[in-house]
């Protein structure tokens, strides 16, 4: 995968390939159904360059790098309802590892798809992250992990070494224009996107586009609440513009990985 800037080319292999082979090795009974192996392209995404947050600033985003890992496709049921316990349930185990709950929504389940590979991309320009494989069934969720970007990322020297994400901008209130950046570590625990939306039932010959989708409005707030990604933020008390999360706490890298704020868009 080619990535836009000075970053440099990734090669993403995936591994459930491997499980593919496996579970039709390991075969089904008779009355059993093995499930397909499909695959599909994976774009990275933003759903909108531009929103107010509730302090009435307009914020435009012009660049929103991010690097993150391993995206994982959930879904609900298993495919052999009536001979016990699946080849792919028996070996998920192992080879794939098992879904947090997703709070607040309906999605979750069984990892039966997958994209692997480390990643390291800007949203704006929606990049193609590869081709994932999925196994028949009803999708309700994905999964994945942030990282930090690292030196050897790069060409040369640059801010998103070490962080995992930065955004780059403009923010205007009444006649007031500033240039803003925003740069985001992960937590020192580990920073992970769990139960993002992802709505489709997927069969063998299925032909579909999947685009990892961030959204800078919430689009499941109430009348309060965190409206949109930039809530809170005053620009004009940004020291140069810049909001460094190691300064200023973690309030954004918690804020990046809520999962309201991403979905899997079907086209």
């Amino acid at each position: 995968m080619r990535l836009i800037g000075n970053y440099k080319n990734y090669l993403v292999i995936g591994w459930l390939p491997v499980a593919i082979i496996m579970v039709g090795q390991l075969g089904c009974g008779p009355e059993g159904h093995e499930p397909a192996a499909v695959e599909m392209p994976v774009y990275a995404h933003l759903a909108q360059t531009s929103c107010v947050n509730d302090k009435g600033w307009e914020v435009s985003i012009e660049k929103f790098w991010i690097a993150f890992q391993d995206l994982e496709f959930t879904a609900k049921g298993e495919f052999h309802e009536e001979s016990g316990e699946s080849a792919l349930v028996a070996i998920k185990s192992w080879l794939i590892p098992t879904a947090k709950a997703h709070p607040g929504h309906a999605a979750g389940g069984d990892v039966t798809g997958s994209l692997s590979g480390e990643f390291l991309v800007d949203l704006v320009s929606s990049p193609m992250l590869g081709t994932a494989t999925l196994l028949e069934g009803d999708y309700h969720g994905v999964n994945f992990k942030f990282r930090r970007a690292k030196a050897d990322d790069f060409e040369e020297d640059d801010v998103m070494i070490d962080r995992m994400a930065v955004i780059v901008g403009t923010a205007k209130k009444d006649d007031v224009e500033h240039q803003f950046e925003i740069r985001i570590d992960p937590l020192e625990a580990g920073s992970e996107m769990n139960g993002g939306v992802f709505n489709l039932k997927v069969v063998e010959g299925q032909d579909n586009n999947l685009y990892l989708t961030m959204f800078l409005n919430n689009p499941f707030v109430g009348d309060e609440g965190q409206r949109t990604f930039f809530d809170g933020v005053d620009f004009a008390k940004l020291t140069d513009g810049i909001l460094d999360t190691r300064i200023a706490g973690p309030a954004f890298s918690k804020r990046l990985a809520v999962h309201d704020y991403w979905k899997i868009q079907v086209e």
